[in-house]
């Protein structure tokens, strides 16, 4: 009786954890971890699991009666774990160990600075119907600072504020999007009764300075890979306020053929040098949309040994 009762036991051990991994497995999809088609084969091999563990059930309440002794009981409760229905739940039960695994580990949120009322606040500026509108604010106060002597005697405070200055760019917006997109573009005075018609300007102009009619936009990006050189230079070893540029700052100005002015930007790589070939470079991938999204390099630099987020031009 006591054999027998062990061999049941021991058979009814297996169908328990076996519907344990099946009641699992069909959990799988809401895991998400694996994806659709697995838990789809998850599911479809959960049911076969089932109907095989069914019949094993009724095997094993039927073995006690049919056994005489614990010899061929334990041999009967074997015989259930070789079943398919082990192989099946076993299959069903690989991938979701891991998934349960990873599916119970609480998620970590990274965490994130909480934006204070006046950075939700700040000053921002859309355009309708060719206005500006504004919204938020553009000035923040912060509290004074008192300032003392040697001596410990009050000499007055300071006074810090937060400023947010508006740049509109006008008609010069284009030049400034287009540095982003790895374009240089120029402006042409194209008025017939102009005495300088067809005199390109690089920086762009708006304006004609001759006659004060509304230049053309002009693409020299090809102008520039091929002609441009510096015409003079300055080394700067010290900056003023704000300055983002690595020291020392060498400016070169830049002359064009066929452009009848000078363009003043810098040089980011190598040594200026009178009358050195340069090409242009534009910041491209993450642009400010000012003028330090263009910079210059000697030519045959290649593109490894530029700075980051600058490629040549498109």
């Amino acid at each position: 009786m006591a054999a027998k009762a062990k061999g049941k036991g021991n058979a009814k051990k297996f169908v328990k954890t076996a519907s344990k991994h099946v009641a699992r497995s069909a959990t799988l999809p809401s895991t998400k971890v694996f994806g659709r088609k697995v838990g789809k084969v998850a599911r479809a091999v959960s049911k076969k699991a089932a109907r095989r563990i069914v019949k094993a059930k009724k095997f094993i309440k039927a073995a006690p009666k049919k056994a005489k002794s614990f010899a061929k009981l334990k041999k009967a409760a074997t015989v259930v774990s070789r079943k398919p229905a082990f192989k099946m739940v076993k299959k069903a039960a690989k991938p979701i160990k891991p998934a349960v695994k990873k599916a119970s580990k609480p998620k970590t949120t990274p965490k994130v600075a909480p934006i204070s009322l006046e950075e939700k606040n700040r000053g921002k500026v859309r355009v309708e119907n060719y206005r500006y509108k504004f919204d938020g604010n553009f000035h923040y106060p912060s509290p004074n600072s008192p300032i003392y002597d040697e001596h410990g005697k009050l000499m007055g405070v300071t006074n810090p504020r937060d400023i947010t200055h508006v740049h509109m760019y006008g008609g010069e917006a284009i030049f400034f999007e287009s540095l982003g997109k790895g374009k240089l573009i120029a402006s042409r005075c194209d008025n017939p009764d102009c005495e300088t018609k067809g005199s390109i300007y690089m920086p762009f102009r708006i304006h004609c300075p001759d006659c004060l009619a509304k230049n053309t936009p002009l693409d020299i990006t090809d102008l520039a890979n091929r002609s441009a050189k510096i015409y003079t230079f300055m080394i700067c070893e010290r900056s003023g306020a704000f300055n983002v540029l690595p020291k020392p700052i060498k400016f070169i100005n830049i002359e064009f053929d066929g452009v009848v002015t000078i363009l003043m930007s810098y040089l980011c790589k190598g040594t200026p040098k009178f009358g050195m070939r340069v090409v242009p470079i534009f910041n491209t991938k993450k642009p400010t949309y000012t003028i330090l999204d263009m910079s210059w390099v000697p030519e045959g630099t290649k593109a490894e040994e530029l700075p980051e987020n600058f490629t040549f031009s498109k």
